[in-house]
């Protein structure tokens, strides 16, 4: 445990960034059946603390849709045969895009997939799209 001086500095790899904003967004849906409480004790356990947890979150809510947008234009551009486009998403774009970026880094040709948040990051840095998270 970092002494509390240094928690301010402290540095998150990508998997725990990842981990933390999946766990925030699929909670914010109201049928996810987890309590405000349950959700910051899994944010807590991954390290950062659940102010920063919901702060990721709404960051990625606001950058979703920028990112989706982008995403999904490359995608009917370039591979209009991905699953994505077979039926409409009634899901919020934070959503959809945690549900696309693992296709996505796939069709980029990342190696492993489990990583996929940093493909995505990498493509969108590249393109001028922004902060994400």
């Amino acid at each position: 445990m970092l002494p509390s001086f240094l928690l301010a500095y402290r540095w998150y790899g990508v998997a725990v960034i990842e981990a933390v904003v999946e766990i925030v967004i699929e909670a914010s849906d109201k049928d996810s059946g987890r309590s405000r409480y349950e959700v910051e004790a899994q944010v807590e356990a991954l390290g950062p603390s659940a102010r920063t947890g919901w702060r990721w979150g709404a960051s990625l809510g606001q950058q979703a849709g920028i990112w989706l947008g982008a995403i999904l234009t490359v995608l009917a551009k370039y591979g209009p045969a991905t699953p994505i486009f077979e039926r409409p998403s009634l899901l919020t774009p934070a959503r959809q895009l945690l549900a696309l970026g693992p296709i996505f880094a796939g069709w980029l040709g990342w190696p492993g997939r489990d990583d996929w948040i940093m493909a995505v990051w990498q493509w969108g840095h590249t393109h001028g799209l922004g902060r994400l998270v």
